[in-house]
């Protein structure tokens, strides 16, 4: 959504919408049965629209005070138009908007996330945590947001992530080298934290005061093994791009091992996490691996591409997408592909990726420099398919690391099997696009 829909939802009438169930994403040799309409408070969720008609359907699907956490990285009033870069075969990078950070003022900013501030505090528990992530531009007008909308008394810290880097020659003023997380607990006196799930070594020079005779620690003994919780300010995690193996080449991505130090002081296991501007899709993998339940939601279908190949190798559970009607993906290109099924023994059924038809603005793009099957980004089958919503593993993906995606997934069945069951098989482009083709 642009930075400009925003202010027309602050005075336009609000239309009551519900997400449709269009996935069920499978963790990889998932063998219980689910159904195509689940009971969908069981599972982390995936909803793909404005996060304020999001949060609208969750409080009337019952979820009011119901998060134990939830962490925004909102956009920063920057003035930026955010682009996700694609690599096709012939070397020439393509560009993909990923989402606008363009504002009139700090008043349209600031009418957009009020309203999203008060729908996050409804949802969380009286002993739940919300974590908003910002920099230098705008971070002070929203601690006093912030301090209106959960009261200056509930504000636990704020929290400097700091990290180094090269400066500008011509720089006239100090580097902005970090950033704000601002932790407001819902309740004055009653908020989660585990300090010994974050504990930090002391440093060299504190343990050898501590050997000294002199060392200035007065009182019982203390067990300094067990490390320190620890400060307000953060230097020992580096930005994304020194962790090269995470990196999805989404410009405003964050870290997981930030992710994990919030996650793991202000939650348990089964404790439900939430991130309303899902972005690269982080709050959503880290919580995964935490075993906690989580609900991430994002306008981009670029980001929902993101966020679940970045979740297939961690998934534990099945995870939901829902999508509003009025969510589509809006690009130049989009990937048309035809398929083969053919039963190839008596017990093998093979779907083969036959032919694929790259359309820029609708008219089909004819080049041989590009490989047509270089915008796929992945495709899925499910065997089973039922109504209008998928069910599958996601069996083969480029992911992040740029894998080459195969071009036919086979299935074995019982001799008894009802051949006459249909079939769907979903591919996802580069650029988020989707095609599904059901066939018996």
């Amino acid at each position: 959504m642009k930075a400009e829909d925003f202010s027309k939802l602050q005075t336009t009438p609000p239309v009551l919408q519900k997400a449709v169930l269009t996935d069920i994403v499978l963790p990889k040799k998932y063998l219980s049965k689910i159904s195509s309409n689940p009971m969908r408070k069981k599972y982390s969720r995936f909803f793909s629209g404005d996060n304020l008609e999001v949060m609208d359907q969750l409080l009337r699907d019952g979820y009011r005070n119901s998060f134990d956490l939830i962490y925004i990285d909102p956009p920063y009033l920057t003035q930026t138009s955010y682009s996700h870069q694609v690599n096709v075969n012939d070397g020439k990078p393509i560009e993909q908007t990923s989402y606008s950070d363009v504002w009139k003022n700090n008043d349209e900013y600031l009418a957009m996330l009020r309203p999203r501030l008060m729908r996050m505090k409804e949802l969380l528990k009286d002993t739940g945590s919300i974590f908003v992530h910002l920099d230098w531009r705008i971070s002070h007008y929203v601690k006093i947001l912030l301090d209106e909308v959960f009261g200056n008394q509930s504000f636990r810290n704020e929290i400097i992530w700091c990290y180094y880097g090269p400066s500008s020659p011509k720089a006239r003023q100090f580097s902005r080298k970090h950033q704000s997380i601002f932790w407001y607990s819902k309740s004055l006196n009653n908020w989660q934290f585990f300090p010994e799930n974050v504990r930090v070594p002391y440093s060299r020079t504190t343990l050898q005061k501590i050997n000294s005779r002199r060392n200035g620690f007065a009182g019982s003994v203390y067990d300094f093994s067990r490390g320190k919780i620890p400060e307000d300010w953060w230097s020992d995690i580096p930005l994304t791009q020194r962790y090269r193996h995470e990196v999805a080449n989404f410009q405003t991505q964050k870290p997981k091992k930030l992710l994990e130090r919030i996650i793991s002081s202000t939650t348990r296991e089964g404790d439900l996490v939430g991130d309303f501007f899902a972005g690269s899709g982080t709050t959503a993998v880290v919580a995964e691996e935490l075993n906690r339940k989580w609900i991430s939601c994002d306008t981009s279908s670029l980001s929902l591409k993101i966020c679940k190949s970045r979740l297939f190798p961690v998934l534990k559970k099945p995870f939901l997408v829902e999508k509003l009607n009025n969510t589509s993906a809006k690009t130049a290109y989009s990937v048309e592909a035809f398929f083969n099924k053919k039963h190839t023994s008596i017990k093998s059924l093979s779907v083969r990726l036959r032919k694929v038809k790259i359309k820029k603005n609708k008219r089909v793009l004819r080049s041989s420099s590009i490989s047509p099957y270089s915008f796929i980004d992945s495709w899925a089958i499910d065997w089973n398919h039922s109504g209008n919503v998928f069910r599958a593993e996601w069996e083969d993906l480029r992911r992040v690391n740029s894998i080459p995606v195969t071009y036919e997934i086979k299935k074995k069945y019982s001799l008894n099997a009802n051949l006459s069951q249909k079939i769907a098989v979903k591919i996802v482009d580069i650029f988020g696009n989707e095609m599904i083709r059901a066939f018996k």
